[in-house]
């Protein structure tokens, strides 16, 4: 069973973040369900691989998205993790 963070965190905000990933995956963002609002202000990331533009992965994220967006904000889910057997 996973233990629930202890740390608690609020008001996140990322702005004016502008660059290259090599990661088709150029965001991953992981909130709890108690606290899921973040800002996204100003993100330009471009993919310089060939399989096509970057995507964010979200979980848990309700998104304020304001300015210049390159990517859609939380357009892919972040897949789940295989349960561990015994």
């Amino acid at each position: 069973m996973q233990e629930e963070s202890k740390v608690k965190l609020s008001s996140i905000s990322f702005k004016n973040i502008h660059g290259t990933s090599t990661r088709l995956e150029a965001v991953k963002i992981i909130c709890s369900a108690t606290l899921p609002y973040v800002e996204l202000a100003d993100i330009e990331i471009t993919h310089s691989g060939p399989t096509g533009p970057a995507v964010s992965q979200c979980s848990n994220v309700k998104p304020k998205v304001s300015g210049k967006q390159s990517l859609t904000t939380c357009s892919a889910p972040i897949p789940a993790k295989p349960t561990p057997t015994a």
